[in-house]
């Protein structure tokens, strides 16, 4: 598998932390990671790697993170994959926790309103973006279509998200029964124990984690549990996690306006890493510095525990009808809960015509594969001058 000796706990570390200083792109960061550790320093070889890809891209949380984290785990074990997934996600913690403190003290300044003004528009069009991205591929069929609009219309008829999540799983294993696995079906076995010996002492420490927010503060506690929730039904990348937590957090919880969420998806933007890190934020605006930091680890520690369980028996997973046949159903399902929330996000968007003109831009912008940055960058300046 391996084509050097095993690295450094400390060269993972810092690789994937100056990595994830200018980790922008979300599904273009694959790519970058792939050059990292397969080419430039040989760490797994090219199907260990898309081994990983497959794997990350097939259980929930943000899909370059978990990436990294397979390749860790694949040299080093469990402490490898600490080092990557903790090392790649830090740049895009620090860089949102001090743009959400700027946030909090500077939001009513009238600059820094029309930068979110712009931001937000901005953010219409990445969602809207994606969630025709997502349709491109799980809704070519009627099936597909049929799940995303019935995901949708469920949202907005206020049935809770993980009903519309588990309800498109159990659909999928009949919608999509004439569909198989490309593998064959392999025995569990010892596999699976292995993987869940490696994971039970980190959920154990995310256990006293639980108990030290509630200790705290038991709406810090909620927000936390709120946030292991949606990340465990987060497939297909960060974006399926916007839907949910708009939702809980601005339609049922009422603990922050929807132009506000908007505000933080669009900083979510700026910084590099996962858009999940707009949880930095939420945490930090509802609970200060202490909510930020447990709001991410709520984010994040639930895929990654995933992930270190599932990758020993994923020669297995990989053939299991049932999971590849709710898979299918789950991605579809994001569509109608993307087009949703775009919908809601259009309603909180302050449209002008040069937001309309801004939105417009973006979107062709975005369907000519500009980078995200750019796309943001543009719109900050453009919001300065004519917003």
């Amino acid at each position: 598998m391996s084509q050097t000796a095993p690295p450094r706990l400390r060269d993972i570390f810092l690789v994937f932390f100056k990595f994830g200083l200018t980790g922008f792109g979300g599904p273009a960061m694959i790519t970058v990671i792939r050059e990292l550790t397969v080419n430039r320093h040989r760490w797994v070889d090219e199907a260990t790697f898309q081994d990983g890809l497959v794997l990350a891209q097939s259980v929930p949380g943000a899909t370059a993170m978990q990436t990294a984290a397979y390749v860790g785990l694949a040299r080093r074990g469990v402490p490898g994959a600490l080092c990557a997934y903790v090392g790649l996600g830090l740049p895009a913690f620090f860089l949102m926790l001090a743009l959400s403190a700027f946030y909090a003290k500077t939001q009513s300044i009238d600059w820094m309103l029309a930068l979110m003004r712009g931001l937000s528009v901005v953010v219409v069009a990445l969602l809207g973006y994606a969630a025709w991205t997502f349709a491109r591929i799980s809704c070519r069929e009627p099936r597909g279509l049929l799940v995303a609009l019935a995901s949708g219309t469920a949202l907005g008829l206020d049935v809770n998200p993980f009903l519309v999540i588990l309800g498109a799983a159990v659909a999928g294993l009949f919608l999509y029964r004439d569909r198989e696995p490309a593998d064959a079906p392999k025995p569990l076995g010892d596999a699976l124990a292995k993987g869940v010996r490696q994971a039970l002492p980190l959920l154990g420490l995310l256990g006293l984690a639980m108990a030290a927010t509630w200790l705290y503060d038991p709406g810090l506690f909620a927000l936390c549990r709120l946030m292991l929730g949606i990340n465990c039904v987060s497939f297909s990348g960060g974006f399926s996690a916007l839907p949910i937590m708009y939702h809980l957090i601005v339609d049922v919880a009422g603990q922050m306006s929807g132009k506000m969420f908007m505000d933080g998806i669009a900083l979510g933007q700026i910084t590099p890493g996962p858009i999940s890190i707009t949880s930095t934020f939420l945490g930090y605006m509802l609970y200060g510095l202490v909510g930020a930091a447990a709001a991410t680890i709520a984010m994040f520690a639930p895929s990654f525990l995933i992930l270190v369980t599932v990758a020993p028996s994923f020669a297995a997973l990989k053939g299991s009808r049932r999971f590849f046949r709710a898979s299918l159903a789950i991605t579809a399902s994001f569509v109608g809960l993307l087009g949703y929330v775009t919908a809601m996000f259009a309603t909180e968007a302050q449209w002008s015509p040069a937001a309309v003109v801004l939105a417009a831009v973006s979107l062709v912008a975005l369907w000519r594969r500009a980078e995200v940055p750019y796309v943001v960058g543009f719109a900050a300046l453009y919001s300065l001058v004519a917003l």
